[in-house]
């Protein structure tokens, strides 16, 4: 189960208990201003926790997650599709190519335009990660050639390449590093990258398989292994679990706060297995694939595969990752193996790094902990099963320098920023994550300011908005999540003398998750000035079921 299920359930229940404006009111009262109290009222007394109802849909084979989701085999789509999406913008980036591997099926010609940039979760002309695309003109563009029908001989799957660099490079200078590829299809890119297969070797090694890659020379030892992989998270052990260096699931701001940074904390909590160094740049394009020989004939909890890029000097960079949940997989026997596949990714990486596969029980506080009593095991080595297939190629292979001039000859769309509504920043957004240790008890606390703004063109309607996050292990309560927002709403002095008004809403979702339950405390509160005119509670109490 992931953080963000109560962080986004918090965040939506906060959104829908606002009120109306007072001028929108008035205009669909005939000028009655005591109605939009009644309207807000009316508004606040049919919300619900969202997160409650997700909770109770946990597991992945709920129709009620089922109900229009496209799935993996829907086939060729039968309308023209312009799929855009941001590699920092979490697993969402993932039904980019495969959305265009389903355009290839067509029979007719591929109808799916995919473009997969570095952004953030933001429209790519306006987001913080960069380099920002001109997605208003892309969009005429795509909808003038679908309009024509007319064919194009250019590549229909273009995939942003960021070279990956270390912290102090990047603070250095942090303009872009990268550039464009072309490509048929995300088929077709998969094809012309081809994949570098490892096994999961001792002494903490990727064993080679294959001869021509470009990597110095390493052998699999004919030994097998056990390797622990870590235990579960112990309550009231005040110790840090894997992931405090994750980030968060994906960034809209491209905050430090919200980022993965250097992986050096949580590889030392994972069983590590590194490549020797590379003698060439490499491309790693698509979705890294790791399959693992299990010790347990019963396997339970959770298996966080991350793939790293490896510094001269040590500093580890994480490319992607991939989580799975144990007990929701059909593995049985005896020494059963398990495939995790990894978000989509695309990345360059330079000569004299290395790559890194490390494997944690846990990944804290991204992944809500499951506590039960156990140590993962992975069987490598000799005839085990444990192995890695890395989609990555030379960059001086001639398919990559065909991409890269395939790409190089379309012209990027000027970004270009329409006119909407004028909002004025009154004090600037701020987000910080700090990790606290309380005795027994570990605690990451996020905050994200987003400032105050006038909304100039609403007759001066100032907004501000708080959210504070704090996530806790130990104690009673073992794995605890706590979110609240506070926003207020409120009107210009000096255009509303006679009837200023300020509406406040304060919502407080806390979850706690032991071994068996969830434990879910929500709260709504609503302010007319400085008077409470609403406040409800609710309570639930969920059985795990593995999750």
């Amino acid at each position: 189960l992931l953080s963000d299920n109560l962080s986004w359930g918090a965040w939506l229940l906060s959104t829908i208990a606002q009120p109306p404006t007072k001028d929108a009111s008035k205009a669909r009262n005939e000028g009655d201003a005591s109605a939009w109290q009644e309207e807000w009222l009316d508004r606040l007394h049919n919300v619900k926790p969202i997160h409650a109802r997700w909770l109770t849909h946990s597991n992945g084979g709920s129709k009620y997650w089922k109900r229009n989701f496209h799935l993996a085999d829907m086939g060729a789509p039968k309308v023209p599709i312009l799929s855009i999406g941001g590699l920092a913008a979490g697993a969402y980036s993932n039904s980019v190519p495969r959305l265009s591997a389903a355009g290839a099926q067509s029979k007719k010609g591929n109808n799916v335009t995919a473009i997969l940039g570095p952004w953030a979760h933001q429209l790519p002309h306006i987001s913080p990660v960069g380099p920002q695309f001109g997605l208003l003109q892309e969009v005429l563009d795509w909808i003038s050639s679908t309009k024509d029908r007319s064919p194009t001989t250019e590549p229909q799957f273009r995939v942003y390449a960021e070279r990956v660099q270390t912290p102090a490079a990047l603070a250095a200078d942090d303009t872009p590093k990268g550039c464009w590829l072309g490509f048929k299809n995300s088929v077709t890119a998969h094809e012309a990258v081809g994949t570098l297969p490892f096994n999961l070797s001792p002494n903490q090694q990727l064993a080679n398989i294959n001869e021509d890659a470009p990597l110095e020379a390493t052998k699999l030892s004919s030994k097998e292994e056990t390797v622990k992989v870590g235990g579960a998270v112990k309550e009231g052990s005040g110790s840090a679990p894997a992931g405090l260096a994750g980030g968060r699931l994906f960034t809209f701001s491209g905050s430090p706060a919200d980022l993965a940074v250097d992986q050096q904390v949580d590889d030392d909590k994972s069983a590590c297995f590194d490549t020797s160094a590379l003698t060439e740049d490499i491309l790693v394009l698509g979705a890294p694939v790791v399959s693992i020989q299990l010790q347990d004939e019963a396997p339970h909890g959770l298996l966080i595969a991350r793939l790293n890029a490896v510094s001269p000097i040590g500093e580890s960079i994480r490319l992607t990752y991939g989580i799975v949940n144990l007990s929701k997989t059909n593995t049985s026997g005896a020494k059963p193996t398990v495939s995790l596949t990894m978000n989509y990714t695309s990345k360059v990486v330079s000569s004299g790094w290395k790559l890194r596969l490390a494997i944690s029980s846990d990944y804290w506080p991204l992944v809500v902990p499951q506590f039960q009593s156990y140590t993962s095991s992975i069987i490598i080595g000799g005839a085990a099963t444990s192995y890695l297939s890395v989609p990555a190629v030379s960059l001086s292979s001639s398919h990559v320098k065909k991409a890269f001039k395939a790409a190089e000859g379309m012209a990027l769309p000027d970004v270009h920023v329409a006119k909407g509504e004028k909002v004025t920043p009154l004090t600037a957004g701020k987000q910080s994550c700090e990790t606290q240790h309380k005795g027994k008890d570990l605690t990451v606390v996020r905050e994200d300011d987003r400032g105050i703004r006038r909304m100039e063109e609403r007759n001066g309607l100032t907004l501000q908005a708080r959210c504070t996050e704090e996530y806790s292990l130990g104690g009673q309560k073992a794995a605890g999540h706590k979110v609240q927002w506070t926003t207020s709403l409120m009107s210009d002095p000096d255009q509303h003398a006679d009837d200023s008004w300020k509406a406040v809403t304060k919502v407080w979702c806390d979850m706690e998750a032991n071994e068996d339950q969830f434990v879910l405390k929500t709260r709504v509160e609503a302010m007319d000035g400085d008077k409470v005119i609403f406040s409800r509670s609710w309570s639930d109490s969920l059985s795990r079921n593995g999750i």
